[in-house]
Formats: structure tokens, sequence, C-alpha cells
């Protein structure tokens, strides 16, 4: 009989003020209460295995059944099938997901945007034929996921507009399974409203720098300097009356200099808009990269001071893990980014370099198939001997496969690891989302 062991995929916590233990499985992200003596058998027996044979044999059973103890035949199958299920669902055909920037323009100054002396292009009459053209390739498309982008796309609605009428008429039978819109938030109005509700969005994002002086430091309209602070803040609110099926998702853009803006202006918009249940609020950590798109370092912020960030919010904020199957965009086979000339790309953060071009949507093969390859191969985390044997693989699944490139074939240095690997965090984190739980309830658990 293949010998037990406690599985790496499981932590055993104890939380303050709290009479009983909690155990969290990865694996399937579960949470359960066990009682402190089978917690502490547990941690027992992950130094000392061989005592698991001694236990009652039902207990075995459960906690075999729950992901807690295991074999080593079990989780190297573990792993193989969920390398299977990442593989099956980055190869499908069933699916496309395109992300269109129907221009390079944007309204804003922003000191820090590495796009600002690129010429400014708009996505020509001919383009918008050939990304038709593209679709209608994939002849057993089932689900189309598309996503605006840019450049500020509300700078060209009209070609929004004719994209989505265009999709509509050619492909009766294709669903757009997840319509998603990137923008700064400025020029939302009646018109981009009424499309709209024409054309659904599952989600729009858009992004503040911080508390109202700093944002409109950084955030400055190209024309003439002034602040975009208070207009966007007023169409936050008019979209989520106006489309109240839309998730919004405020992005708050944080480094070292403003990372405590992030509870103020959350506080803020909570208040202000609380009573939406489709409003999100979250942190955006900045990496630092120079112009010529090489990797300066790490992160602006250490994990030490994000850390501190997740900690000082309590439960006002759920960092409960999530499950990480499917991988980001960029490890989809079927996944591009097309710029405004029909340029193709695989990742968002490459739009506008040149070395990153992988095709144009006019054409009938690609031009960069080395790139494609490595993006679909190489920053698979299954590659990485350090990511299989990681405990939070399941919740992590590698972390960015754009950063992972940078490291693995351009001198990088970034850490592309979960916080949730940081000692400490995955088990504050949930501690924090007990204690939640806890308080929404009024009751113990």
């Amino acid at each position: 009989m293949d010998k037990f062991y406690v599985s790496r995929f499981c932590k055993i916590l104890s939380v303050k003020g709290f009479h009983n233990a909690f155990l969290y499985i990865s694996t399937n992200n579960s949470l359960h209460k066990i009682s402190n003596d089978l917690a502490a058998l547990l941690l027992d027996c992950t130094n000392n295995p061989d005592k698991i044979i001694d236990m009652p044999k039902d207990v075995i059973d459960n906690l075999q059944s729950l992901g807690a103890i295991t074999t080593l035949n079990k989780e190297e199958d573990y792993l193989r099938r969920i390398k299977m299920d990442y593989l099956l669902e980055s190869f499908s055909n069933s699916k496309l997901i395109l992300t269109l920037a129907p221009t390079s323009q944007c309204n804003f100054n922003c000191p820090y945007c590495f796009e600002e002396n690129k010429p400014i292009c708009k996505m020509s009459e001919q383009t918008i034929s050939n990304i038709v053209k593209f679709i209608a390739k994939y002849e057993n498309l089932k689900q189309l996921y598309l996503t605006w982008y840019g450049g500020e796309p509300l700078l060209a609605l009209n070609i929004i507009q004719d994209i989505l009428y265009k999709i509509r008429s050619n492909f009766p039978n294709s669903q757009i399974a997840h319509h998603f819109l990137v923008t700064n938030g400025y020029l939302i109005n009646e018109k981009v409203i009424d499309l709209f509700r024409t054309f659904p969005l599952d989600s729009i994002q858009i992004t503040l720098d911080g508390i109202r002086s700093r944002h409109n430091r950084l955030r400055k309209l190209k024309r003439n300097n002034s602040g975009t602070y208070d207009r966007i803040i007023r169409n936050i609110g008019i979209v989520l009356e106006a489309l109240p099926n839309t998730n919004i998702s405020i992005r708050v853009n944080l480094d070292k200099d403003n990372v405590n803006d992030f509870p103020t202006i959350r506080k803020k918009i909570i208040e202000k808009w609380g009573k939406h249940h489709n409003l999100f609020v979250y942190p955006g950590i900045l990496r630092i990269e120079d112009k010529e798109n090489r990797c300066m370092g790490c992160q602006s912020l250490l994990h030490s001071d994000i850390r501190e960030l997740f900690y000082n919010l309590g439960d006002s904020v759920n960092f409960y893990p999530i499950l990480q199957g499917k991988g980001c965009s960029a490890t989809h086979l079927n996944s591009f980014l097309i710029g405004p000339r029909g340029e193709m790309y695989k990742c968002w953060n490459e739009l506008g370099d040149e070395s990153k071009v992988i095709g144009n949507v006019a054409d009938n093969d690609f031009s960069n198939k080395e790139l494609i390859r490595k993006y679909m191969l190489a920053a698979n985390c299954f590659e990485d001997s350090l990511c299989k044997k990681c405990s939070i693989l399941p919740i992590c699944m590698g972390g960015c496969a754009y950063y992972r490139l940078k490291n693995l074939f351009e001198n990088g240095n970034f850490d592309i690891c979960s916080l949730y690997k940081d000692p400490g965090v995955l088990e504050k984190c949930i501690s924090l989302h007990i204690e939640s739980l806890c308080n929404s309830c009024h009751t113990g658990i």
C-alpha cells in the first residue's frame, strides 16, 4: 500500500478568538473547521508521516476525501490532472479571446506613460474588415471574448460601434461570452451608455491614481493639463446607475509614494456608492521598468508594504484565495491583442512594442511563431520545478506570463510569485476571512 503523508497543499490554522482550529486545502480552495486535537495530530503527522496509519480508518478516509492526507501517486496524479486541464484550456478551439485597441491616442498626459512619443493611429475601415475576416477563420467558434483597450478606446467610439454591429451581423450564432472595457472614465457620456445598453458589458475597469490631489497631478488632460478626478468620479456614478448589470471595477494605482492612499479612497467610494453591488475597488500594484522595456528590478512596492496594506484593510476587503486553473489570456493559443494598425500581440503589456508583434490581422500566417511558442510552452508553470513543488500552485498557477518570459529570456529579475507564498500571508488572509464571516453574521463559527 502507498505510504500516506500530509499533503503540502493543506494549511492548519489557529484563529484568535476561536476555540477550534481550521484546515485550508488549496487543491480545492476549501476551508474546514476541525478540532484542536485533530489539528495537533495533523501537525505531528506532517513531521512523522508513519503515524498516519495509526489513525482510525474513518478519520483517514475523511481526511483523504478532503485532500488533507494523500499518497505520492495521488499527488503526482493531481499535478498531471491540473496540467492537463490547463493545457486543454490553453489549446481550446471553442473560444476566441480578442483584445482590440481601436486607437493608440489618449486624452490624458500621464508622466509615466511610455506611449507619449509614439505616432497616433486609429483603426481603418480595412483593418476593421480584416478583423471580421479573421474571426470568420474560426469555424468552430462558440464563444467570443471581447475587450476594448487603448490608448483610450472611447476616443474611437465610432470604431467600437462599427465593429460590434459587424460582429452581430456576420456571426449571429457566436455569442459574445465576455465583454470588457478598459477606460480612464473621462469620456463616458450618454452616447457611450446607449451603445453599451445595446451591447451589454460584463465589466468596466476605470483607473484612479490615488486621492484627488495626486490623481490630478498625474492624470491631466492632454489639451490643457487640467485635472480629471472630479469628472471621472461623476462618470462612475453615471455608469453605476445606467448599467446596473455591468460590474464596475475601480483600480487604484499604488506605488511606494501613495500606498497609504488606498484605504482613504476606497472608503470614500464605498461611502458614496456602497449600495451598488456591482462596484469593486481594488489596489493596482505598479511595477518598475525603463523606457527600453528592460527590467529595473522588482515591484515598486516591496511585498512587506503590500502585506501591510492588506492587513490594514482588515475585513473591509476579502483576500480569500481564488483557484487559478485557466492561466492568463496570453497563454491561450487563440488569444490576441490587435492594435490600431492590425498588428497582433499575445499580451496587453506589449502593445506598441514592435519586437513583440506576432503578425498582422491582414496576413494568413504569423510572423513571430517563436514568441507564440514561448507563451504557450515556456510560460507554462508546469515547466518550472519550483512551481510544481509549491504548496500554493492551485491558487497561483505561476503568476504573470509576461514577466515570467522576461525573467527567462530578457535577464529579468521580477518577483512573479504570489503574495500568498510569503511566510504567514495565506494564514493571515484566511484568518481575516474567517473573522469577516463571523462579524457579518454576529455569531461564532
